[in-house]
């Protein structure tokens, strides 16, 4: 057989359609709504620049595509900035040819070229794809509990409007982000762009106390479940409302359990508990992945130059490992990583800034 040639570039412009009928025919065959999203994820998102779209060409056509997403992370007092991978796709006809993998090296590339400090993705393929190309899966908490027999008196909520509830909805959010390490850091604009519209970032529903708006909760129905994706709130009493309006609508969706991804030590969690007569089944995913881009960016970023850390790094995969695992609080504490940084705050990312 003779080797596919493939080059490896960022799309022009008039690439980019062909980029949008590619992710329609592998993630989304079938709907006709499916392009207006892709889409979306270029021409309605502020951060977006042409090189972000990278893409695999071979006989004439666009065959493979990756998209590269601008993504600031609070780690350890710092923002460091993230080129977030997605929709990593080969085309049917030209898979088990390297085209990801090469996509991959070119992105790689790419993150070095425009100085972000790292890579970030989240894979539903499972890790070892990822991680035997030099990515570390950080964990993340879940959990899931049974709906139970629903509330009586179940609190009243409010629609929300990013128009009046904006700056409340951004401080409960920041308010609750800062207990932990390497969540999305939003501005204003991030909460309205295409792209967070179909992720649904801003929430539909929250909950009001004295007259002010107290607390919000974003779910999806999930087969048999509600996935809760985020939330946030000012105090136990919100977070018992709703969780109260979380089972309620559970009930009424018909599912039999609820499920999300929330840190171990969230209220909205303990509310749900002692609403339900039961202990939730906590887990965790391995979906986010990470890659050192640029070590001496991070070096400097985080004023590791004072410390006893190496001036080039990284060597082996596994000291790389340990290396996030202590700089995130997801693990590592006892190695000599956890030593030379110190503790920090766990890790968490909400599930509704996953791209």
């Amino acid at each position: 057989m003779i080797p596919l040639e493939v080059e490896y570039r960022a799309a022009s412009d008039d690439e980019l359609e062909a980029c949008v009928q590619l992710q329609q025919l592998v993630f989304r065959p079938g709907q006709v709504d499916a392009p207006e999203r892709y889409r979306s994820y270029v021409r309605e998102d502020p951060t977006y620049r042409l090189g972000q779209t990278r893409v695999a060409v071979a006989e004439g056509r666009i065959v493979g595509h990756l998209r590269v997403w601008d993504r600031k992370l609070a780690v350890r007092g710092q923002v460091l900035t993230a080129g977030g991978i997605g929709s990593l796709v080969t085309h049917p006809e030209f898979r088990a040819q390297g085209i990801a993998s090469g996509l991959l090296e070119d992105v790689d590339r790419y993150f070095r070229e425009v100085h972000y400090d790292m890579g970030l993705l989240f894979t539903i393929i499972g890790t070892p794809f990822y991680a035997a190309r030099g990515w570390t899966p950080i964990p993340i908490s879940t959990f899931e509990l049974p709906v139970g027999k629903p509330e009586q008196g179940r609190p009243a909520t409010r629609a929300l409007t990013l128009e009046d509830d904006l700056p409340v909805i951004r401080r409960l959010h920041a308010e609750c982000s800062s207990k932990y390490t390497s969540t999305e850091v939003r501005d204003e604009a991030y909460w309205s762009t295409g792209p967070a519209r179909y992720r649904s970032v801003f929430p539909a529903v929250g909950v009001e106390r004295n007259g002010q708006l107290s607390g919000y909760v974003n779910w999806e129905k999930d087969d048999d479940s509600l996935w809760v994706s985020e939330c946030c709130a000012n105090g136990e009493d919100a977070y018992a409302d709703l969780a109260a309006v979380l089972l309620g609508a559970a009930n009424e969706a018909g599912v039999a359990r609820l499920s999300g991804s929330l840190p171990t030590d969230h209220p909205l969690v303990a509310s749900l508990e002692d609403k339900v007569g039961g202990a939730a089944d906590r887990a965790s995913h391995d979906e986010m992945m990470v890659k050192i881009s640029r070590w001496d960016l991070l070096r400097e970023k985080l004023r590791l130059e004072n410390l006893d850390v190496p001036e080039m790094f990284p060597s082996e995969q596994a000291d790389v490992d340990a290396f996030w695992g202590a700089l995130l609080g997801s693990g590592g504490g006892d190695s000599v990583w956890g030593k030379r940084l110190g503790a920090c705050p766990p890790t968490f990312y909400w599930w509704a800034d996953v791209f």
